[in-house]
C-alpha cells in the first residue's frame, strides 16, 4: 500500500476550499470532477471545473493573498483560499498546478510525495 504523511484536518480544508471555488464559479448544470490516484510520483489530487476560466496573465498571481481578479468581482469572496491551499499543500511537501482555458474552465493539481520506507 501506497501512503502518504498527511494532516487529515488541513487536506481536507484545501480540498473542500478547491471544490467549493469549483462549484462557485461554475454556472449551474456544469460538471464540477474531483479525481484522486496514486502512481510513482505520489498522490495526484485534481478537482475541475468547467466555469469561465483564469486569463493567462492572473495564473501567476493565483496564491497572492487577497488578490482578486476582475473576472470574478462579482462572486463574493476575499482572496483568502487559494493562499490557504498554498500553504497546506507546502507543508505537506507538495506541488500545486493550475491549467485554465478562459470559457472552457480550471484544473488544479494537487500532487502529494509518498512516504518512502513504506511497509
Amino acid at each position: 500500500d501506497e501512503m502518504v504523511w498527511a494532516d487529515q484536518s488541513l487536506l481536507t480544508r484545501a480540498l473542500f476550499n478547491l471544490l467549493e471555488n469549483a462549484v462557485k464559479y461554475s454556472s449551474s448544470g456544469t460538471r464540477v470532477t474531483l479525481s484522486l490516484n496514486c502512481s510513482d510520483q505520489g498522490l495526484r489530487c485534481r478537482i475541475s471545473d468547467q466555469g469561465p476560466g483564469i486569463a493567462p496573465e492572473d495564473l501567476p498571481d493565483l496564491f497572492i493573498q487577497y488578490r482578486r481578479f476582475d473576472s470574478v468581482k462579482d462572486v463574493e469572496g476575499l482572496g483568502l483560499g487559494l493562499t490557504m491551499v498554498k500553504a497546506v499543500v507546502d507543508r505537506h511537501q507538495g506541488r500545486i498546478f493550475c491549467e485554465s482555458v478562459v470559457g472552457k474552465g480550471t484544473t488544479f493539481t494537487l500532487l502529494f510525495p509518498l512516504l518512502e520506507g513504506k511497509e
